[in-house]
């Protein structure tokens, strides 16, 4: 019996994180399904949101609140904030981290 366990898939082609694995043919698989019924945004889109999200934040001079509970998720938009702010997209930002 070939018996595969998986977190989450995530995307492929991301800067900090591997891309997913293909395995094929387990008789069993037991994985995590958090956004399992959604499709996620192409990155240019996906980008095209955090950009607009940020400058109505800063508009409004208020704070953005990002709950991540994956470390590499949460590495993954520090490393955005990082480029967009390098490219000149979004205004410098205070990131801070609240951890449990």
């Amino acid at each position: 019996m070939r018996l595969v366990f998986s977190g989450d898939l995530g995307r492929n082609t991301l800067p900090i994180l591997r891309d997913p694995r293909t395995v094929s043919e387990p008789d069993v698989l037991i994985m995590e399904s958090t956004y399992g019924d959604r499709q996620h945004y192409p990155k240019r889109i996906w980008k095209q949101k955090m950009i607009k999200i940020v400058e109505e934040t800063t508009q409004r001079r208020a704070r953005s609140s990002i709950p991540a509970f994956a470390v590499g998720r949460t590495q993954q938009l520090v490393y955005l904030f990082q480029k967009l702010i390098a490219a000149k997209r979004i205004p410098e930002l205070p990131i801070s981290w609240i951890l449990p």
